[in-house]
Order: C-alpha cells, then sequence, then structure tokens
C-alpha cells in the first residue's frame, strides 16, 4: 500500500499543476505555450512525467492487481497515472512518445500474453467479481489505439515514370486517395 500511496501523492502533486479535468485541448495548449516558453524545460518535465509512470507500473505491475482490488482509490489513482502517460502521448515530441509507447506495448502485451495463458491477475484485479482490466482501463487503451494510429507515419504514394531518355522516375505524390484514408 505504501507504493499506492506514493504513487497518489505524485499524482496529486502534478494534478495541481497539470489538471486532468481539462480536456486533452487546452491540456495541450498549456504543454505548448510552456514549450515555447523554454523547449528544455518542457522536454524534462514531459520526459519525467512518461519516465516516471512507465517505469512505475512496469516494475510495481506484480502488486498492482492486489493493491487496486476492490479499492476506488487505487483504481482511480491508477487510472489517472494512465492519463498522464496518454497525455504524454499525444505531446508532439518524440523521445517522450517514444517512452510512452514502449511503456504500452509491453504493458498491454504482457496483459494479453497472461490473458492467453488463463492468468487474469496482471496489473489488475485478479478476482472474478471485481472489474477486469478490461473494464477499468478500456476507455485508455481505446486512446492509445487511438493516438498510435494518428501518429503512425503515412506511407507516401510512388508513382515510377519512365522519361523522354528512358530512365525511370520517381514521382511523389501527396494527398491521394490512399493517402486519405490514413486522415481520421
Amino acid at each position: 500500500m505504501k507504493y499506492l500511496f506514493m504513487l497518489q501523492r505524485v499524482t496529486e502533486e502534478l494534478n495541481k499543476l497539470i489538471p486532468l479535468e481539462n480536456d486533452d485541448e487546452k491540456v495541450q495548449q498549456l504543454l505548448n505555450s510552456v514549450k515555447k516558453r523554454n523547449r528544455n524545460i518542457f522536454e524534462v518535465l514531459a520526459r519525467g512525467i512518461a519516465n516516471f509512470y512507465s517505469e512505475y507500473f512496469k516494475n510495481q505491475s506484480g502488486w498492482l492487481g492486489a493493491a487496486v482490488a476492490g479499492n476506488e482509490d487505487g483504481i482511480r489513482v491508477c487510472q489517472l497515472g494512465f492519463r498522464y502517460l496518454l497525455m504524454m502521448m499525444k505531446i508532439d515530441e518524440d523521445q517522450v512518445f517514444k517512452i510512452t509507447i514502449d511503456f504500452f506495448h509491453v504493458y498491454i502485451g504482457n496483459y494479453l500474453e497472461q490473458n492467453l495463458k488463463g492468468e487474469s491477475n496482471f496489473g489488475s484485479l485478479s478476482y472474478r467479481k471485481e472489474p477486469t482490466l478490461d473494464q477499468i482501463y478500456s476507455d485508455i487503451f481505446r486512446e492509445v489505439m487511438k493516438t498510435v494510429c494518428l501518429k503512425m507515419a503515412k506511407p507516401e504514394e510512388v508513382l515510377i515514370v519512365i522519361d523522354e531518355d528512358g530512365v525511370p522516375i520517381r514521382e511523389e505524390m501527396e494527398n491521394t486517395e490512399n493517402t486519405s484514408l490514413y486522415e481520421i
């Protein structure tokens, strides 16, 4: 429980600085204004938040299920931690995106692997009468998938043509029907 208490205290203090009650657009505006003033401070803050929550949840997944089982405060604090990771993932900063995408890849991958094995207690509630990880974090997982899709590199549409000298030339095309499929 002391780890959950530490997570709760850090999250409460961070919530005073960057409230999660705001919609994503307001938070992004806040973070972008900080970025304009001093890029280094912004990068350190964003990386620090992403590193803290990702490492915390990676290293504490073993006791996490027991800590939140039947504990509404524990579930709420963990959801807030995941929301901060998701918020950092949406920031236009490559290092921070890599940290958060690595975390979600490992975390969701481990959950799915254990779920396929029939072990349902990974980083979640282990009791069948309680909500499952899918139920608790489904909105967050959906947002992660959406954010990853939005940040995916869009493929280039390339047309190879032969010029009058018989030399193949690569022509890149923008905003074609195929590339418009990647816009949400």
